[in-house]
């Protein structure tokens, strides 16, 4: 395909993103869109758990985005290697993934990577192990040893250690901001003995806020890409799957 050609939308949505560009392509068009997103949230989005409430819309909009993007990519990425049709299609789509998101941290960007991670681990998919991953080439499975190392359970303090030392810019996956912020919101109390204010609960809000926002003291000068952009903010446009019921079935249908 030409750079023309996936400069439309029209033709992304016709040929699907896995014919449209290549692992490294993907994984630095994703990043540029994230990394401008991410930009956009203000402190007060991070206050206050914002985003579990019941006008969180209204209150983290751009915080919620980001979720939300990250269910529709991680709800695609199902939807797309269980209805493949074909065993090696199956295949191919996963190691597109994997390759991708290998590249993704080669950008620094541990968001995204984690994303497409844990939709590839997810049940659904990791149940079809004889299909799919029994079949990966060496370097794939290398990629995904890779991903691992910093994803899999139980790697949390290597992942946070790593979060720590990233150099500006980088986007760390959300939803360890999120679980630090909730962490000490849910665990202290706001005051001692009914009048004296926790000082300390602010101070370490604070601190959370003041790293994830180091991330982002340099800037990345880029564009982010239009049609890619589009394809996943339009998620009822996107092939996907309404209920975790309808992912299952699929699941199920293709062991049968």
């Amino acid at each position: 395909h030409s750079r023309h050609q996936t400069d439309s939308l029209q033709y992304v949505r016709q040929h699907g993103i896995f014919n449209c560009y290549t692992p490294k392509e993907f994984a630095l068009l994703i990043s540029k869109i994230e990394y401008h997103d991410f930009l956009e949230i203000e402190r007060d989005e991070l206050l206050n758990c914002a985003w579990t409430k019941k006008d969180k819309a209204g209150r983290a909009p751009h915080v919620i985005h980001l979720i939300d993007r990250a269910n529709t990519i991680s709800s695609w990425i199902m939807h797309s290697i269980l209805n493949s049709g074909k065993k090696s299609e199956m295949v191919r789509k996963a190691e597109f993934l994997v390759k991708a998101a290998r590249e993704c941290l080669r950008h620094y960007n541990f968001h995204t990577s984690s994303t497409l991670y844990y939709a590839l681990n997810s049940v659904p998919i990791r149940r079809l192990d004889a299909i799919i991953w029994k079949s990966f080439s060496r370097e794939s499975v290398r990629g995904w040893e890779y991903l691992e190392e910093y994803f899999a359970f139980g790697k949390e303090p290597k992942l946070k250690e790593t979060l720590k030392r990233l150099p500006s810019p980088s986007l760390p996956p959300l939803t360890v901001i999120l679980t630090s912020l909730a962490h000490v919101y849910e665990g202290q109390p706001d005051k001692f003995h009914d009048r004296l204010i926790n000082y300390g609960k602010i101070q370490s809000v604070h601190e959370v806020i003041e790293r994830f926002y180091a991330h982002f003291q340099k800037n990345w000068n880029v564009r982010d890409d239009g049609p890619l952009r589009a394809y996943f903010d339009l998620k009822d446009m996107l092939p996907h799957y309404k209920s975790d019921h309808e992912i299952f079935q699929a699941s199920f249908a293709i062991l049968k």
